[in-house]
């Protein structure tokens, strides 16, 4: 068994190579059907995974990728990392023309050798070998093929053969190689077929195949790539990760493996101690106190990534923390649980699989699916949550990142599967009110303060702290006023549970209001409430998914100029659907005009045949908000 499947993949070595003296898959031969919304072709992928114990594994593979165009581009850069537990036996790297015919052999001094850790020479276990294509001539085959030792079988990567909507696929083959008595599971999902498996008395071949898998458009609010898209994932059922033995087949046993690598790893100095307890002295309730060494650690400590040891599972000590001041997501919530340990307030190191665009784990099989690290402490009446690696966040506030998912908590039981909890949409609100005053020549002069809370907090964080030029870039970037300048602008923070920020900014605009003849036409939104969706009707392929919930509420008063008088103003109107519910209401007082607008998004998962109706809603928004005031100029 294990020979047969070493000589097919050695064939295929042979035929990447070109050394049969055949054109190595010249563009020619891509049928139309796949050259289709796509900016690249993978014409081969081979990916072999022996398995050859709980602790050792190899993993092989050969591509080639015809790159279409210059969007295509980025599919032809070779970008493998690496580490002690993973380095690669081989690289070999081929151009070859659109004929097939070899453009370049990459010399292994031009494959570039970077830590994944920059300015942190001390941390540079993780590294990643590197090599981009300066072929512009199109299209042009990038063939690579590369061989990897892999030293305990949690480094095992998921399969995701399509990398991206806009390349297709004409052939792409797992094979996943033991013995028997290795075991493991698998799961996979959005492929056409079953994997066909092969068993003899001492081994299993388990292999998928993919043949002429078309690239597809992007949809809006679709579900993320790895949701749509074939894959395979891998799982153990014993392993051993750096001396350190552990069983995969539950959740609770994966905690307890976890929790193995952090015994002994949260003790902290007595002077620090002594500082800890002297810094909560006076303070009654529990709350107060975490929140107050929370802001500690955050004063005291600043991120940085690493990855060393086991596999990149092991924190730091928090001693080591402690001195340096610094450290990844585990040696940070590391640290920071041992600073409440300190003054006896548990709380429980928890993994997350953080992003804003990041796919829910598989809570049914148990599996590393996990990225990141924060703690999770349980009071009698409340749940906390703390980020430890952002030194301006809110105390308990998580925000986009890794807010409304499962997660892992290590409990001293081991691993129990617990969910962060969500913000609701009277929580999560961008409230605006604004006053503008137009003169007889359509220019004018605004006032506005913007308040942001809840997850809306998070599309403003980071804009807090930058300084004014950044600030004014970030606030053209997110809203359009016409021939806008910006007089004044203060940001406010308001770091709370349920945080919010404040925006108070003046404007100046000499062509706000368009002039044509004896009228003045007003735009009557002056900073958007919606984005500019790109919606069309055409035949939808995905579910439309709608990951928050969001309250918006615009006011704003326009005091109109004495030499015009009112001609038109939009009537009220109300639009409701699935999605969510839109109201303006619009009025007229004396020589001011007042307009009162809010929005609730419907946070949900929709079905694709219900996208016309989902355009129809947002698209009358749009055009309602491009609706203007119209004035006439009064007769002499």
């Amino acid at each position: 068994m294990k020979s047969y499947v070493l000589f097919g993949f050695l064939i295929g070595v042979l035929n990447f190579e070109g050394l049969t003296g055949e054109p190595v898959f010249p563009a020619y031969t891509i049928s139309d059907d796949l050259k289709v919304n796509a900016n690249a072709v993978i014409r081969l992928s081979q990916v072999e995974i022996e398995i050859k114990s709980d602790k050792k594994a190899t993993y092989q593979k050969n591509a080639a990728i015809t790159i279409l165009n210059t969007n295509g581009d980025k599919y032809g850069v070779f970008a493998e990392f690496y580490d002690k537990q993973a380095h690669f036996e081989y690289i070999s790297i081929r151009i070859y023309d659109a004929f097939g015919n070899l453009i370049d052999h990459v010399k292994e001094s031009k494959i570039k050798d970077y830590s994944a850790v920059s300015g942190f020479s001390l941390y540079d276990d993780n590294r990643i070998r590197y090599y981009e294509p300066t072929v512009k001539k199109y299209p042009y085959t990038v063939v690579f093929s590369y061989s990897k030792k892999i030293d305990g079988l949690l480094q095992l990567p998921t399969w995701v053969p399509q990398w991206g909507e806009d390349i297709a696929i004409e052939s792409a083959t797992l094979s996943l190689v033991s013995n028997k008595d290795n075991k493991y599971r698998y799961r996979f999902k959005n492929f056409r077929t079953e994997p066909v498996i092969v068993a003899d008395a001492d081994a299993q071949h388990v292999t998928w195949e993919i043949k002429d898998l078309p690239a597809f458009k992007k949809e809006i609010l679709q579900p993320s790539l790895y949701e749509i898209v074939p894959s395979v994932k891998f799982a153990p059922d014993d392993f051993s990760e750096g001396g350190y033995p552990g069983n995969l087949s539950s959740w609770k046993n994966f905690g307890t493996w976890i929790a193995d690598l952090n015994e002994g790893r949260d003790e902290l100095s007595e002077t620090t101690v002594a500082k800890v307890r002297e810094l909560i002295n006076g303070i009654t309730d529990t709350l107060g106190m975490v929140e107050k060494i929370y802001k500690y650690m955050q004063k005291n400590t600043r991120y940085v990534s690493i990855q060393l040891g086991i596999g990149g599972f092991q924190p730091i000590e928090a001693s080591v923390v402690e001195k340096t001041g610094y450290g990844d997501c585990k040696a940070l919530s590391n640290y920071t649980k041992a600073l409440l340990k300190a003054v006896g307030i548990r709380s429980i190191y928890t993994l997350v699989k953080a992003g804003t665009a990041a796919t829910e784990i598989d809570i049914d099989f148990p599996a590393q699916q996990f990225n990141h690290v924060i703690l999770f402490i349980p009071l009698q009446s409340d749940t906390i949550w703390l980020e430890c690696t952002e030194q301006n966040l809110p105390f308990g506030y998580l925000g986009k990142f890794s807010e409304d998912r499962w997660a892992l908590a290590i409990t001293q039981n081991g691993g129990a599967i617990v969910r962060i909890n969500t913000l609701n949409e009277d929580q999560n609100q961008k409230i605006c009110f604004g006053n503008i005053s137009i003169n007889e020549n359509g220019a004018a002069a605004g006032s506005f303060s913007i308040t942001y809370t809840g997850l809306a907090y998070s599309n403003m964080y980071r804009f807090i702290h930058k300084d004014f030029d950044e600030q004014k870039k970030w606030f053209h970037e997110n809203y359009y006023v016409p021939h806008a300048i910006i007089e004044n602008l203060k940001v406010t923070d308001i770091p709370e549970r349920i945080p919010y920020g404040r925006i108070d900014i003046d404007l100046q605009s000499n062509k706000y209001a368009s002039k044509t003849g004896k009228r003045l036409f007003i735009p009557m939104i002056p900073l958007k409430t919606l984005e500019n969706l790109t919606c069309n009707h055409d035949e939808r392929q995905f579910e439309i998914q709608m990951k928050n919930t969001l309250h918006i509420s615009d006011s704003v008063i326009f005091t109109l100029p004495e030499e015009y008088i009112l001609e038109y103003i939009p009537d009220p109107f109300v639009c409701e659907s699935e999605f969510g519910k839109y109201a303006s209401d619009i009025y007229r007082e004396g020589n001011q005009v007042i307009i009162v607008n809010h929005l609730k998004t419907n946070k949900g998962t929709f079905k694709a045949e219900h996208y016309s109706e989902f355009c129809n809603f947002f698209q009358n928004l749009q055009k309602f908000e491009k609706s203007s005031i119209v004035l006439r100029k009064a007769t002499d």
